[in-house]
């Protein structure tokens, strides 16, 4: 009797770590995604704003090369590129800062203050 329990214990703990597995898995996949729609957005967006921009400036009188020089037309590609370095850094450095092993630590953490402060 203790053989079977034994063994539904384990089948248990397998099924809690394969289903804990998916679940990581699953959140990494749909970090992935959300940075590839970020990519996405960042490119048609700013292509289009500085398409605008450009035949803007060529309206105004200046030269396809001057239009091109105006810093305005990439300013919002740098300040926007930013946020996507900052978000691509998040989703592909497993083990950065804030990265599983991070999320995992905090858990932990948050965990045991919990528990310090219910023995008290």
């Amino acid at each position: 009797m203790e053989l079977i329990e034994a063994n539904n214990s384990n089948q248990e703990k397998e099924s809690k770590k394969r289903s804990d597995a998916y679940i990581r898995a699953k959140k990494k996949v749909e970090n992935l995604r959300g940075f590839y729609v970020h990519l996405i957005v960042y490119v048609v967006i700013n292509t289009f704003i500085t398409w605008q921009q450009v035949a803007e400036h060529i309206e105004n009188g200046h030269t396809l090369q001057q239009a091109f020089k105006d810093n305005g037309t990439y300013m919002l590609w740098a300040l926007w590129g930013i946020g996507l370095v900052l978000h691509g850094i998040n989703v592909f450095i497993t083990n950065g800062t804030f990265g599983q092993n991070w999320e995992e630590r905090k858990i932990k953490q948050y965990m045991e203050e919990d528990n310090s402060q219910t023995w008290k």
